[in-house]
């Protein structure tokens, strides 16, 4: 269980992430995390949660997003709320700090398990390029008894992308060492499941947890 006010940094992306309320604390009704990034190119991926409402509340700097077809920059005192099943992103567009409070409504576990790898990760200097979880890492992380199901689809067969997750999800048991136990308190193994595709399809956002 990750404690209330627990911070984690991510030196690859920029970002400090500040754990105010947890599936634990809250029962169940609500995920929020208080996130400072620092100017720079770093943006969120497109993804969506197919089972959470997200909302954005801008505290400080200048929030650029794109949720759905809707782009724009917003000020604090601002908050935006994406619906279930939207695809978003995000990034700082100031040339000073940005501030605002992740929201998710319900709150799941998984949200804590994605953060503090993803975290752990940039501290090891592990992330891609552009602060991405790498293909190999994604495949294998230690929180609790859960599946964290990862799928980046394309307008191939779905036949395709499970087979190509199954094939990734074995490499990353085998090949590598599962991180998370050094990063956060659990120690029991879960699988993150990355389910892809051929690279030569358009790729549309992926499912986060």
């Amino acid at each position: 269980m990750v404690k209330i006010g627990t911070e984690i940094e991510s030196p690859q992306t920029g970002e400090r992430l500040i754990f105010r309320s947890t599936a634990d604390s809250s029962n169940g009704q609500l995920f929020r995390a208080e996130l400072i990034v620092k100017p720079g190119p770093y943006v969120v991926r497109a993804h969506i949660h197919p089972s959470q409402e997200e909302s954005f509340v801008v505290l400080e700097g200048a929030y650029g997003y794109k949720i759905g077809d809707s782009t724009g920059v917003a000020q604090p005192g601002d908050t935006l709320v994406c619906p279930v099943g939207v695809p978003h992103s995000q990034w700082n567009a100031g040339n000073g700090i940005l501030r605002i409070y992740y929201e998710h409504r319900p709150a799941l576990t998984s949200a804590e398990i994605f953060f503090e790898t993803q975290f752990g990760l940039s501290r090891d200097g592990k992330l891609s390029p552009n602060g991405d979880i790498n293909l190999l890492q994604g495949g294998a992380i230690s929180s609790g008894p859960r599946v964290h199901r990862s799928l980046s689809r394309t307008h191939c067969s779905r036949c395709w992308q499970r087979l190509a997750g199954f094939v990734v999800t074995e490499l990353a048991i085998r090949n590598m060492r599962c991180p998370r136990n050094e990063w956060g308190p659990r120690a029991e193994p879960v699988i993150h499941v990355v389910i892809l595709a051929t690279p030569v399809a358009e790729a549309v956002p992926e499912i986060c947890w």
